[in-house]
């Protein structure tokens, strides 16, 4: 009877509720029931009832119908079901299945079960909600909506005005679920005594098509998306209980008043909406036809996030993992891990492959930041504390444990592309006395463009073909081209706070992060270091090509004696020179051309070539870490050393105390290239002329050319440490070392350590380049003034270009706008460092020896080009151009300008 009025979603009537009744004092005569005395929690019944069971209410004993379910209307209470109790409703049995159902009441609603309760896209609304089974699983239904995607059909909601409490022995699962409270003062608690509490989210998956049929383009587009539905729970006071582990899945959760989870180990973590869409087409442009396919891939993290308008308190046994998620807290967060707290980001993922004469497919993994945020922050753990790629930003941040690691976290991209390309290319250029245009196309390449030429770019070749009036050309080109490239880079923790106060019993490593506070500052841990995370960039490329065109030349004895002239007369007024001798030479030298070659001459070309051309690039660069303190910053090390890699810090006031050593080194990156190519051609040429003594020429000819070149760089710079203040105070157990780093007190400057080091670091070029080139001919032909005609002509070019450097682009060293004073216990060397007072004031006392060394710097170039060029029918020529040879040393000396030893005359410069 009632499983009907459940699937039809219909109220009972007064026939049917008496029934239940009726059933119920049956029950209750046949079991010696008495009156007020419901059943068992886990009894199970034949048939539908109600009896009244004593309940207590606003602390008061009172008589309440209590509805039992039978086992087969439980079996049959799995669609569209809806119950409705004035005062409550209190159902009792050994499982409890909804589908699509509600349950309403003005009171309460207690539902309690011996073995499980299943709630799919159910809706419960009383003033307090009491779930209680072995198994408790809440979920929201997906199917087919009104636009065709796969998503929730009704979501399913739990809303208690006062309390909503479920206990679950075993596991209690909730997704894609809400449950809000709504009283200032109410509470949601959900316990798992035995098992995990587990609050996440499902996925919805939607699709879309796109069609576009145009004069111009014709193409589809198609895309699926798997998107994330979230958990939402909200109330004044929100309670997780787990005796093993709660986890919090791309989940939300709000509470106006605090936050509580205590369980073994706590994850919460973020969930990754998917993205697909599939490109293909075809393009149609006036002087191309293109297909385009291309398939992009890509992966959002949507994050949980914990809000309270209170505090947020996190305690386990074990583990506290946050991963690409949000904390915040407007009064305090605390966190209390007995085993390791780690805050992480996680990878998204993009990836993407496209085709247009070309294919790429480029894999990015991109770091999505978790987010703390609070009042007052605290972490605890006895053993470690992890925080990955994050952002912790408070107001008091206070981080106690038995190792703390901040870890900057990856992005990552991967990126090759493999390209085939077939096309027509057309060139066209006209040039007289070094001024001309030029005109270019090329589909392969994918350009056009029209431009003047000069001196600087001229196309006699830098007078090696002063007798080129002009060319056009047109051909076919085919290229392959294949590129790898990797890439890393970094991304530091920040912290932000009015103070913050991090206390490690062993290590501390901050090199993966940068710390900001308003006030102080104050690291202290067995050793303090900071970890060099490098960014680095790969990339390779290899090509080749053919390539078959048809070239005319235009050439003219008399145009190579107009251009000489005009380079003659232009280097004259650039004030470079004119070796007279050399024009006396080119006038002779013209004449012969004039009456040896032809005054005018055309030549039609056929040319096959091969191109070959090899890239490869590394560079990498050491992150550097910033410390920023309004106030104080204090750094203290009670066990070991403080090495500080490529560290920047600025405060008010920097004091520094380690057990033993003080370090800080620079930060590094490098570069390094090589680039190769060869280009071989063979040419079939036909010419046609006029000739001073043969008159009207005609000839066909063979040509070869080849090219080659080849280069390579190194280089490596550093970027100095630094610490800035107005007062600092440095005192170490043993030495304190600078390589490559600045301390900056622009008022007084305190040491007192074992050895004083201070070390000027210089940077280094190193690059090569080769080239070559070849170009041989042969002609034979016939004249109106002779029956045979003939020559044989070359070029050979050579050049090289070298490079290698040293320089110190800042050199290291302490610095005081008013004294610097101390005591070094043992020795004192300065190599290319300096000691600077810019008042000169100041003493260090040294107990050991004071040396001090310069750092050697050179420059070595060497650049030269020789092209050599001559023929049987033609004028030999030669081109050298040589640049300036290079090749100086020198030395940054160290300098000091304080007492030491109470003594100005130190032996070391004066001149800082």
């Amino acid at each position: 009877m009632y499983a009907n009025a459940l699937q039809s979603n219909t109220k009972l009537s007064e026939e049917e509720i008496k029934k239940l009744l009726e059933n119920g004092a049956k029950y209750a005569n046949e079991n010696g029931l008495n009156l007020g005395q419901g059943l068992a929690k886990n009894q199970a019944v034949d048939q539908d009832m109600i009896l009244y069971a004593t309940i207590k209410q606003n602390g008061k004993n009172i008589m309440a119908p209590m509805l039992y379910l039978s086992k087969e209307t439980i079996g049959n209470n799995e669609i569209k079901s809806n119950l409705t109790g004035k005062t409550g409703v209190d159902i009792n049995t050994q499982s409890f299945n909804s589908l699509l159902g509600g349950i309403a009441s003005e009171g309460q609603i207690n539902i309690n079960a011996g073995n499980e309760i299943n709630l799919q896209s159910s809706n419960l609304n009383a003033q307090n909600i009491n779930l209680s089974a072995n198994n408790v699983n809440i979920d929201t239904v997906l199917g087919i909506d009104e636009k065709g995607s796969y998503n929730s059909i009704k979501k399913g909601e739990i809303k208690a005005n006062n309390v909503v409490n479920i206990d679950s022995v075993n596991d209690l699962n909730i997704k894609n679920s809400d449950i809000s409270t709504s009283a200032n003062d109410s509470k949601i608690v959900l316990i798992s005594q035995k098992g995990d509490v587990n609050i996440k989210n499902d996925y919805s998956k939607s699709s879309s098509f796109e069609q576009i049929n145009t004069d111009s383009q014709k193409s589809n587009t198609t895309t699926s998306i798997d998107g994330v539905l979230s958990t939402n729970i909200k109330g004044a006071n929100v309670g997780i209980v787990s005796n093993q582990d709660v986890n919090i899945i791309a989940s939300n959760i709000n509470a106006d008043s605090k936050i509580d989870i205590n369980a073994n180990n706590v994850n919460i973590k973020e969930a990754h909406e998917l993205s697909k869409t599939k490109t293909d087409g075809v393009y149609l442009k006036p002087v191309e036809i293109s297909y385009e396919s291309a398939n992009l891939e890509t992966s959002k993290s949507i994050s949980s996030t914990l809000n309270s308008k209170g505090d947020i308190n996190i305690n386990t046994n074990g583990n506290i993992a946050i991963t690409g998620s949000t904390l915040q807290a407007d009064k305090s967060a605390n966190l209390n891990g007995e085993n390791k707290i780690s805050s992480s980001s996680h990878s998204s993922t993009s990836s993407i492959a496209g085709y247009k004469q070309s294919s790429v497919n480029t894999d990015t993994s991109l770091v999505s930041s978790s987010q703390i945020q609070s009042d007052i922050l605290n972490l605890n753990a006895q053993k470690n504390v992890s925080i990955k790629g994050s952002e912790l930003n408070g107001g008091e941040i206070d981080i106690k444990a038995d190792k703390v690691y901040f870890i900057a976290a990856q992005n990552k991209t991967h990126t090759e592309s493999d390209s085939i390309a077939i096309g027509v290319f057309a060139n066209a250029n006209l040039e007289l006395t070094g001024n001309g245009v030029a005109v270019n196309y090329s589909f392969v390449q994918d350009k056009a463009n029209a431009n003047t030429t000069n001196s600087s770019n001229s196309i006699t070749q830098g007078g090696v073909r002063s007798d080129l009036l002009g060319t056009a050309e047109a051909g076919l080109e085919f290229s392959k081209t294949e590129k790898i490239s990797d890439e890393l880079s970094h991304v530091s923790n920040t912290i932000k706070g009015s103070n913050i106060n991090i206390n490690a019993n062993n290590a501390l490593d901050i090199g993966g992060a940068n710390f900001e506070a308003n006030k102080d500052i104050n690291l202290r841990a067995g050793e303090i270091v900071s970890t060099k995370y490098e960014d680095t960039k790969t990339q390779s490329s290899t090509g080749f090509g053919l390539y078959i065109k048809e070239r005319i030349e235009a050439t003219s004895s008399i145009a190579s004696a107009i251009n000489q002239s005009a380079q003659n007369a232009a280097a004259k007024n650039e004030n470079l020179g004119v070796n007279y001798g050399i024009v006396a030479s080119q006038a002779l030298a013209n004449t012969a051309n004039i009456f040896s070659n032809n005054l005018i001459n055309t030549t039609s070309n056929q040319t096959l070539g091969f191109k070959f051309n090899q890239d490869k690039s590394q560079s990498s660069s050491e992150n550097i870490s910033k410390i920023n303190a309004g106030d104080n910053l204090n750094l203290e090390s009670t066990k070991g050393s403080i090495v500080l890699n490529g560290v920047e810090a600025k405060a008010s006031s920097i004091n520094i105390e380690a057990k033993d050593n003080v370090i800080l080194n620079a930060a590094k990156s490098k570069n390094s290239s090589s680039s190769s190519s060869l280009e071989i051609a063979a040419t079939n040429k036909q010419t046609a002329g006029y000739h001073a003594v043969d008159g009207g020429t005609v000839g066909e000819g063979i040509e070869g050319f080849a090219s080659a070149s080849y280069s390579k760089s190194n280089e490596t710079q550093f970027t100095n440490a630094n610490l800035n203040a107005n007062n600092i105070n440095i005192n170490t157990g043993k030495d304190f070392t600078l390589n490559g780093a600045n301390v900056k007190a622009s008022n007084d400057a305190i040491l007192n350590v074992g050895n004083l080091e201070v070390n000027s670091l210089a940077d280094s070029l190193n690059s090569q380049k080769y080239s070559a080139l070849l170009n041989a001919s042969g002609t034979g032909g016939l004249s109106s003034n002779h029956l045979v005609t003939g020559s044989v002509s070359g070029t050979l070019g050579i050049g090289y270009a070298k490079t290698d450097k040293t320089t110190v682009t800042t050199q290291s060293g302490i610095s005081a706008g008013n004294e610097i004073n101390g005591h070094v216990n043992g020795n004192l060397n300065l190599q290319g460092g300096i000691l600077n007072s810019d008042n000169q004031k100041g003493n260090l006392l040294v107990d050991g020896k004071v040396t001090n060394s310069e750092v050697s710097v050179y420059e070595k170039s060497d650049v030269a080009t020789i092209r050599l060029s001559g023929g049987t029918n033609q004028s030999f020529g030669g081109v050298v151009d040589i640049d300036d040879h290079i090749d100086k040393t020198g030395s940054v000396n160290s300098a000091a300008n304080i007492n030491i030893n109470n003594n100005k005359n130190h032996g070391i410069s004066t001149d800082t």
